[in-house]
């Protein structure tokens, strides 16, 4: 299967990009053990293999690619491991039937984020958890209002931060957000750039970024948002 741009392939996917989406599943790992699990928007299967390795009850991933589902059957195995086409809008599976769900860099490609965002709430378990990564528009299409046709052609809509909490409190509980790619907030204000390099170089430095997932701090926005969400009726910290 050939790298296009949308789907990560091992091996075919240059590296930075595919450090980027190894580092969110590297991080939902922590989340698996013991647990059942939904891949949404799984693409090639490796991210599903990962969570599976790391100690996950089952894993279930879902695409709506039959291309991408074929090969994702034939690559990445295991006993416990299944995967199964169907979109978002519209998962194969009975309500209440996960402990967790994993959707990462999917939701800005989905016309009805709405719907698929309540679809994730169905299948989760009282108290499920929802990992669910988006693009930020301030970084990724900068300079367009919220609305505007994003930079990427294959994208359909982009959240700044607060659209992408807003979006998902409909029907979660923001437990905490994530970002990769840090880059301080001030450096939106040119001017005030400078000032702060000429004047407090050991004090102000823009923040170099790196695929590694870290606890969102104010000062700084973040390309790449990995929110950790809880569904009515759990207890997480």
């Amino acid at each position: 299967m050939e790298f296009t741009g949308e789907r990560a392939v091992e091996g075919k996917t240059p590296e930075r990009i595919w450090r980027d989406h190894i580092a969110r599943y590297e991080f939902a790992a922590g989340f698996v053990a013991g647990k059942k699990v939904l891949d949404a928007a799984c693409g090639t299967g490796y991210g599903a293999k990962l969570l599976y390795d790391s100690g996950a009850e089952s894993v279930t991933g879902a695409d709506i690619s039959a291309e991408a589902v074929a090969f994702a059957r034939e690559k990445y195995r295991g006993e416990s491991l299944r995967y199964v086409e169907g979109a978002l809008a519209n998962i194969p599976f009975p309500g209440g039937h996960f402990d967790i769900a994993v959707s990462f860099e999917t939701i800005e490609h989905v016309a009805d984020r709405g719907a698929a965002i309540a679809e994730f709430c169905r299948v989760l378990k009282p108290g499920g958890v929802l990992l669910i990564s988006s693009p930020n528009r301030l970084l990724t299409s900068p300079g367009k209002p919220a609305g505007a046709r994003p930079d990427n052609p294959n994208h359909v809509f982009e959240y700044d931060r607060a659209g992408f909490v807003s979006e998902l409190s409909a029907h979660f509980r923001v437990v905490s957000m994530y970002g990769q790619h840090p880059k301080n907030k001030i450096c939106f204000v040119p001017l005030l750039e400078k000032f702060f390099w000429h004047f407090t170089p050991g004090i102000y430095r823009p923040q170099p970024g790196g695929s590694r997932l870290e606890k969102m701090s104010f000062w700084s926005e973040y390309r790449y948002m990995t929110a950790v969400c809880e569904k009515a009726g759990g207890e997480l910290k």
